[in-house]
């Protein structure tokens, strides 16, 4: 056997680094993970009036009530909340008969609960004039990060709202949902 194996030192410092290198990877790559960045821009860019921007969401099976807010995708990274729900501003507004998108972090405080709801569901949407939009879940569905197919336009009204989930929240939890009376 070598002798620098017969150190105990260069043992315990040589478990040491690799076990400060194996917690920095995982660290910096969850970190990544959660950063919800997109390879293009989203080709939503639709004009939201103000009278159609989401101002609160609501889902009484999880009893949820939060407050949502506007952002944005500055250098294809979407600019999230960390305490609210968030808006893609370039996403269609409430009843333009587009794709609203909302994300929220998977926190017990904001969307790690909506995992647990079920097609059929009710979500409901306040719009910043105080006017309630109802939805039913037609499915739920756990994709990769790099999927952003859900955040395209789509022809028909629908409501899209999306968590990471996972090891390292290394996937995304989507709820595709449409509106009770289209």
């Amino acid at each position: 056997m070598p002798a620098f194996l017969k150190n105990n030192n260069f043992i315990s410092l040589f478990l040491i680094f690799i076990g400060v290198t194996l917690i920095g990877f995982v660290f910096v790559w969850r970190i990544q993970q959660r950063i919800l960045s997109f390879n293009s821009q989203p080709a939503n860019a639709q004009q939201v009036e103000a009278k159609n921007i989401p101002g609160r969401i609501t889902i009484p099976k999880i009893k949820l009530s939060l407050p949502i807010e506007t952002s944005t995708i500055e250098n294809k990274v979407w600019q999230i909340s960390d305490t609210r729900v968030s808006f893609l501003d370039i996403s269609a507004g409430l009843g333009q008969g587009g794709n609203t998108v909302l994300y929220g972090h998977n926190k017990q405080s904001i969307f790690g609960p909506i995992r647990w709801l079920k097609v059929g569901d009710e979500i409901g949407v306040t719009d910043q004039e105080g006017k309630e939009h109802r939805y039913i879940i037609d499915k739920t569905v756990t994709v990769n990060p790099d999927n952003i197919s859900f955040v395209e336009p789509k022809t028909k009204e629908t409501l899209t709202i999306y968590t990471c989930i996972g090891l390292f929240d290394s996937k995304r939890f989507i709820i595709v949902a449409y509106p009770v009376n289209p």
